[in-house]
């Protein structure tokens, strides 16, 4: 699919009375919502990369840490994983109530079918969708809220051994990114870890061939906020940017990764870009994925 037409779609669905049915429609026409081995093997890695970011730096063993996630999405793959991986109390928000009972029981079969080396359990209870909530709870301990900001979240400061998100951070506003920092700086107790596993490429990319994961970058902002509807916010922000913003929040930087595509440079070359990327470092704009590990400064 071309992404303008991809764009067309979206930016008619993100019209007020229109956003809400979107995911339920998305859902009964497109079987691309329920999520393949592959695409799960990948949620997978980025679980175990958040444990493993964890067990090297918290100071609490995972059976008691306490863990918090925003922007959870429709069906908590990775909130399962990591149960299966050995964590017990999850609270996971969003700001709109996205769950759907069918794509998480999808995830937890295909889990069961898969059974990872890397796990330690196996979701293997049933997930009811008229308790599904409940069952979420009672089962894997993981307690779902929506909506919910994630800046304003109620929660008792310094509650908090871990905290996470898996490519999120992207479809926030650069200014609403500040308070929901300095929210999850008031959660996350003294010693206590937060990991950020952020996408940085054009998502209009992951279904379009025709074009790289720089493409938006040609773009001027007002040009780039006609394609950028509600329901396919990207914020364009690169790997340094995210750096800035942690600092900033009072965050200090445990550990870095910057992921760089194959012949990024070839990629690159092929965007005529706008004047304000063009004047960064070309080794700025190069990476398109990350991973943050933050504590407490």
């Amino acid at each position: 699919m071309h992404w303008r037409i991809k764009w067309l779609a979206l930016s008619f669905f993100s019209l007020p009375g229109l956003i809400r049915i979107y995911p339920g429609l998305k859902q009964r026409l497109v079987r691309s919502v329920f999520r393949s081995p592959r695409q799960i093997r990948q949620e997978i890695a980025h679980s175990l990369a958040h444990l493993q970011a964890f067990q090297r730096y918290a100071q609490v063993p995972l059976a008691r840490a306490r863990y918090f996630e925003f922007g959870a999405g429709r069906d908590l793959v990775n909130n399962l994983c990591l149960w299966c991986l050995g964590l017990e109390q999850q609270m996971v928000v969003d700001l709109n109530p996205l769950l759907r009972a069918e794509l998480v029981e999808h995830v937890r079969r295909r889990l069961v079918e898969m059974a990872p080396e890397p796990f330690l359990r196996l979701p293997r209870r049933p997930l009811r969708p008229t308790h599904l909530r409940e069952d979420l709870r009672r089962h894997y301990g993981i307690h779902y809220r929506a909506p919910c900001d994630a800046a304003r979240t109620g929660l008792p400061a310094a509650g908090l051994e871990l905290i996470a998100t898996v490519n999120t951070l992207e479809h926030i506003p650069p200014a609403e990114l500040g308070p929901i920092l300095a929210e999850c700086r008031r959660l996350l107790r003294p010693g206590g870890v937060m990991s950020m596993i952020i996408d940085y490429s054009d998502h209009y990319s992951h279904f379009d061939r025709g074009i790289t994961p720089y493409n938006f970058l040609r773009y001027s902002e007002a040009v780039w906020r006609r394609y950028n509807p509600p329901l396919h916010y990207q914020n364009r922000l690169r790997h340094a940017d995210y750096a800035e913003l942690f600092t900033a929040a009072g965050f200090r930087i445990l550990e870095e990764q910057a992921e760089t595509p194959p012949q990024a440079e070839r990629l690159l070359a092929r965007v005529v870009l706008d004047a304000a990327f063009a004047r960064r470092p070309r080794s700025e704009l190069l990476p398109t994925r990350g991973h943050y590990v933050l504590t407490r400064d």
